[in-house]
């Protein structure tokens, strides 16, 4: 069966220590994907890095030849203010608002917050703590 490989082939590099080797059984008759993409935005004085854009997609797959689906649970904007509302200020010395990475000014950023179209970070952590089960797996990049 198709989940069977997924969960129990050895990874393509066993030396890496983010990989588990799960058995079939573990996962049921699926298995669920979250993948997470997420921008940030950067406060020089410690370098804590705070989101502004994120993505949340999940796949699941099923037990048999039943072709994978997908959904988008989230797309768009972050408020980060409930860990930092400095963001807003627009103080470059202060915040480094990697437009090259988010695609957006920090005006642009603002005018989302303004127009109410960030989500509060807390309801983004709902989203994900909501998607996940036993069977699913978070997964994003470094």
């Amino acid at each position: 069966p198709k989940l069977a490989s997924v969960l129990s082939d050895a990874p393509p590099d066993e030396s890496k220590p983010s990989w588990v080797l799960l058995s079939a059984e573990s996962a049921a008759n699926s298995i669920t994907l979250l993948a997470i993409d997420v921008e940030m935005i950067e406060r020089r004085s410690d370098k804590l890095r705070l989101p502004v854009t994120a993505a949340l997609v999940r796949c699941e797959i099923p037990e048999g030849n039943d072709a994978p689906t997908t959904s988008t649970l989230f797309s768009g904007f972050v408020d980060p203010s409930s860990v930092d509302a400095g963001w807003a200020s627009g103080d470059i010395a202060a915040w480094d608002y990697k437009e090259q990475f988010t695609g957006f000014t920090h005006a642009d950023l603002l005018a989302r917050r303004d127009a109410g179209e960030m989500t509060p970070l807390s309801q983004l952590q709902r989203r994900i703590k909501d998607a996940m089960h036993a069977g699913a797996f978070l997964v994003g990049h470094g």
